[in-house]
């Protein structure tokens, strides 16, 4: 019998929430169980904005509250996206890596949109025109955003300029209205242990990287 294979291209997972959600928790907990579940190399994380440079301009205006327009900032977050995809993505996609990646254009949609300019909904379609792929899966942790900000106000290091109430109040409602029908919302209000395994469920209903051949 024919047991050889053909690699299929592997499956791109976007992870969102607003601040306080917990998905930093989430991606250390999947980073722990993934790696030991899968074979080395056949899983990658990413995040945005990236740790290239024009990522760490983007951190860097948001530490320091920049004053940035509307167009600036997308730039910003376009040229970083464009990238990513291009150097990381997308090659390990090809490779049939599961890709994981911590916010996408979606968080720019919900963190940059606003009524009086450029429309959440305008960024979703400017990102989809730009060739920006769909992920395979999208999980939202959905928290209200007083609980959310709640947990922020636990940490150290409040150093990002979008991090209040009322932001995260209207950053959720953005979220809200650009989210696709097709996301899986997971209750973040859950024990952390909780939510992993309810990510992981949805991760491992994935296709596998690898396909017999037709016949095989």
């Amino acid at each position: 019998m024919d047991r050889a294979t053909k690699q299929r291209r592997g499956s791109f997972v976007v992870i969102e929430g607003i601040d306080g959600s917990g998905k930093s928790t989430l991606i250390r907990g999947l980073q722990h169980r993934l790696a030991a579940e899968r074979q080395a190399g056949r899983v990658a994380f990413f995040r945005e904005p990236t740790d290239g440079p024009i990522g760490r301009e983007i951190r860097e205006h948001l530490k320091r509250a920049s004053e940035l327009d509307p167009e600036q900032w997308l730039d910003l977050f376009f040229r970083d996206r464009a990238e990513n995809l291009r150097e990381h993505v997308e090659p390990a996609l090809q490779r049939g890596i599961l890709v994981i990646q911590d916010r996408y254009f979606f968080s720019t949609a919900a963190y940059q949109g606003r009524t009086d300019g450029i429309t959440a909904s305008a960024i979703i379609e400017r990102s989809v025109a730009a060739g920006f792929p769909l992920p395979e899966l999208l999980l939202f942790l959905r928290i209200a955003p007083g609980e959310a900000m709640a947990r922020i106000r636990d940490r150290s290091n409040l150093t990002e300029s979008f991090e209040s109430q009322s932001q995260l109040e209207a950053i959720d409602s953005r979220y809200r209205s650009v989210l696709p029908d097709n996301a899986i919302v997971l209750d973040a209000t859950q024990t952390p242990e909780q939510v992993l395994e309810d990510a992981l469920e949805r991760i491992r209903s994935l296709p596998p990287a690898h396909e017999k051949k037709p016949g095989a």
